[in-house]
């Protein structure tokens, strides 16, 4: 394998990666947005944790599962022929050691193509690099204003913060500052954190108050940490519009929330809170990408009759809310489990073309003055009679597995194609043990599983012509040429090759030909 072939092996994986995400981030999405619409009058609390579980599915491995979620509820309740994934048998491969790397055919002919994942990468790598390049000079632009600003004149602006300080329940020290340009007051900063106000706001008294209190409240949620880690998700995901707009609603139910916290204390009054937010939207200040008192006015009215509406939650309320998130989260979030998202194939069970039969030899010619003699009959002796194999009884290759797809053929639901299935999948834990299922000798091992549908794999020989074929491993424990007993650990269950979830594929096979596991397994 040459360097261009690894890169695009490893662009590949990439590709496969985002786009599991970017499929995934629906389902949950649209159970936010209909459960927000549901619940919009409650408080923004319970928005804002609902529209971050959006973001949150960004930033799971793919291959989460959990065994109530509503993937694994989905395949429970699938019609007979239908499969939630599924995973593609192995190829045919010849007795020996497969050498890492060599792929045959089907890779030599994949080195000779254009490498379009690679170039799909670099496509994706200059629009995400393009998007943060513009986020990180909006960034930049703010850090330098709260670092040129200097302290407030006024000395009561002083007293203020300190006083909304301890009040909010921050314990980092919080410098004030105060700049020239016209910006909405700001928060730059997690561990030294700055609170930047215009001068035109020093000279309001009210409206400083709720913008200081209102920036206090940010400091203490530790606002600008998620705002930047948010940017990253936006760079990388740049082409969702599910994630812009998760992302743009995560941004307003913070801003709801931290009004909450300010009026939650009883220290300002709702009407004159929204008196100074409008006061302050009114003086057509630049809203930078930071931590704002004021958004776009758009979103000003929102969060007007939000702090209008306000009322104070109870132990019990937020208990629910958390409740409510966290069972949402944990149902709709993992959609792994054991199903399988990769492009499925047909597999090809077809036995091998027989090669032609040699030629018969050409007949004696018989002179037209001869009579051919009759031949004599004799006895043609029976075939002396061949017994059959006695049936091999396997245990399970993994304990407490569940199958997640037989044998058979089944309509793929992505493709419509009906799909030959010549093998179980057997769901477990990652990690889990893998086991042989009847004596034998080891005969083939691939530990390196670059560019293959089946990852890594190991091969049993039985003898009289059985072997077992274990797909899909993560620590492959034996060599080719180890004998191995039944029950003895093999491997363990892994996510390699073309799979979204921790499952090995377990196929029998006498003289090549794939037989059904379950003639065989539990005999």
């Amino acid at each position: 394998m040459n360097g261009l072939e690894l890169l695009d092996l490893v662009a590949r994986e990439v590709i496969r990666l985002i786009v599991r995400e970017s499929v995934y981030v629906a389902p949950i999405f649209t159970v936010v947005a209909m459960t927000s619409y549901l619940l919009r009058q409650r408080g923004p609390g319970l928005h804002l944790a609902l529209w971050s579980l959006v973001l949150l599915r960004l930033v799971l491995p793919p291959q989460l599962g959990n065994p109530v979620s509503a993937v694994r509820l989905l395949a429970g309740l699938r019609p007979a022929g239908v499969h939630i994934g599924f995973s593609v048998g192995p190829e045919d491969t010849s007795s020996g050691v497969v050498v890492p790397g060599a792929q045959g055919s089907r890779g030599n002919a994949a080195g000779s193509q254009t490498p379009w994942a690679l170039i799909g990468v670099l496509v994706w790598g200059a629009g995400a690099a393009c998007v943060g390049r513009r986020m990180w000079v909006a960034r930049t632009r703010f850090r330098r204003l709260a670092l040129a600003a200097r302290p407030p004149r006024v000395s009561d602006l002083e007293d203020l913060k300190e006083a909304w300080r301890r009040r909010i329940g921050v314990r980092r020290r919080v410098r004030l500052a105060v700049t020239a340009e016209p910006v909405s007051p700001f928060t730059v900063g997690v561990v030294r954190p700055v609170i930047v106000l215009p001068e035109a706001l020093v000279a309001r008294h009210r409206a400083c108050a709720a913008a200081i209190a209102h920036e206090m409240a940010h400091v203490r949620r530790l606002d600008a940490l998620w705002t930047d880690l948010q940017r990253l998700l936006h760079c990388i995901y740049f082409f969702h519009p599910l994630v812009w707009y998760a992302g743009s609603r995560v941004d307003l139910e913070r801003e709801r929330s931290c009004d909450a916290s300010v009026l939650s204390l009883g220290i300002i009054r709702p009407r004159s809170y929204a008196a100074a937010l409008v006061d302050v939207a009114g003086l057509g200040l630049e809203v930078g990408s930071e931590a704002a008192f004021t958004r776009p006015p758009r979103r000003v009215h929102m969060r007007v009759r939000s702090i209008f509406l306000h009322r104070p939650c109870s132990i019990t309320t937020r208990c629910a809310a958390a409740i409510l998130v966290f069972v949402l989260g944990a149902f709709f979030i993992p959609l792994a489990g054991e199903a399988e998202t990769a492009a499925p194939r047909a597999t090809s069970d077809a036995a091998p073309p027989l090669s032609p039969a040699p030629p018969a030899p050409p007949a004696a010619e018989i002179s037209p003055l001869q009579v051919a003699p009759a031949a004599a009959p004799r006895a043609v002796p029976a075939p002396p009679e061949v017994p059959a194999p006695a049936p091999v009884a396997m245990a399970d290759p993994v304990s407490e597995a569940r199958v997640t797809q037989g044998w058979g053929d089944f309509r793929n639901p992505f493709s419509g194609d009906v799909v030959s299935h010549r093998g179980f999948d057997l769901a477990a834990p990652l990690g889990t043990e893998v086991h042989a299922a009847a004596d034998g000798e080891v005969s083939q091992v691939l530990v390196a599983d670059e560019g293959r549908d089946t990852g890594r794999f190991v091969i049993v020989d039985h003898g009289n012509g059985l072997t077992t074929y274990y797909g899909h491993l993560d620590d492959v424990q034996v060599e080719v040429g180890e004998v191995v007993v039944a029950g003895q650990t093999i491997a363990t269950v892994g996510v390699t090759g073309l799979t979204t979830g921790p499952h090995i594929h377990f196929e029998v096979r006498r003289d090549g030909e794939r037989l059904d596991p379950g003639l065989f397994v539990g005999q």
